[in-house]
């Protein structure tokens, strides 16, 4: 038979914490459930369980500070914050001490699961509500951490809810990679490409300057997509061949074979929205593999509008997977 994955549960509210134990109970199995940090680490140096599910706020040690204290001390546990708080400084704290999840305790029933799951295969989950931010609510005009870690390659993915948040968050991925002197590449629509223009002309970057220098190029997604088709079907190798040749570009123009290089891309995307979400997943796994051996990262970003209905569920934590990171968004 089987082992089910182990699970130690911190949080001092027992009552939930026996929620969490039955909820998971058919899946998992919960070796213990203890009431604060400290506990916690005592138990997971005894019990060595395959994941640790925190609550931030607890008496004597709180989860982030149990969470770096996990790590500092070589735990193997996979690590998933169960928590209230839902606002991006929160987030961006518990992803630095190691979490490879993030539940709102407000969906439970409907996230736990699958960030178990996807922590267990070392992905990670951040729930919806948190990287879509449908509550519409703003951080008080503060602006957000970045998690986006330009000195290693990467495969991110956002979500947002329209045209102006997709834009504004190519422009923030793209315009700190230009300041950090890496060549930024953009697989967009023409509509998209002008609107990011302005966007990055705005935050005072010399964008004619950085497309001489070879550090901003520009590619149309349409083209690509055409140009890619053989026989009416995606060819791997020519959408490969299109990445290759991009970085091939911003490496000859600045005669630097080890700059970094990072896209801002919405092929996949597109292709979603055309009602065809398996070969958009089947994209983003070939983006994940070619990253895996290329010195360059991936930033794609989907509308909300692909995962309205019910049956969505499953295709969005597949999305989710095939990328090494879900990326909160601001309204």
């Amino acid at each position: 038979m089987r082992r089910k994955p182990t699970v130690l549960i911190a949080d001092d509210h027992a009552p939930f914490a026996r929620t969490v134990s039955a909820l998971l109970r058919s899946r998992f199995e919960v070796v213990a459930a203890v009431g604060d940090g400290v506990m916690a680490l005592d138990a997971a140096a005894k019990l060595d369980p395959d994941i640790v599910l925190l609550d931030i706020s607890m008496p004597q040690l709180d989860g982030i500070r149990t969470a770096k204290q996990l790590r500092q001390v070589g735990s193997r546990a996979a690590i998933v914050f169960l928590t209230m708080h839902q606002d991006d400084d929160y987030i961006s704290a518990a992803l630095a001490a190691g979490a490879l999840g993030y539940v709102f305790k407000s969906r439970l029933s409907s996230d736990l699961t699958a960030a178990l799951d996807l922590a267990l295969a070392g992905y990670r989950f951040i729930s919806p509500h948190a990287f879509a931010n449908l509550d519409g609510a703003n951080n008080g005009g503060s602006r957000p951490k970045r998690w986006l870690d330009h000195t290693r390659p990467g495969h991110f993915v956002r979500f947002h809810s329209d045209d102006d948040q997709l834009v504004a968050g190519w422009a923030e991925f793209l315009g700190t990679a230009i300041e950090a002197n890496a060549t930024a590449v953009v697989v967009g629509t023409a509509a998209h490409r002008e609107q990011l223009e302005r966007r990055l002309n705005a935050r005072g970057l010399n964008l004619p300057a950085a497309v001489e220098s070879g550090r901003y190029l520009e590619l149309d997604a349409d083209h690509i997509l055409s140009s890619a088709m053989v026989g009416g079907e995606l060819d791997a190798n020519l959408l490969t061949q299109v990445l290759d040749e991009a970085v091939r570009q911003a490496r000859v123009s600045t005669q630097n074979d080890d700059r970094r290089v990072v896209f801002a891309a919405e092929v996949a995307p597109s292709i979603w929205l055309r009602g065809n979400p398996e070969t958009a997943l089947w994209i983003e796994q070939l983006a994940s593999n070619w990253v895996a051996t290329n010195c360059a990262s991936i930033f794609c970003s989907y509308p909300l509008q692909c995962f309205g209905r019910k049956c969505d569920r499953e295709l969005l934590l597949h999305l989710c997977a095939a990328h090494n990171m879900v990326v909160p968004s601001r309204t």
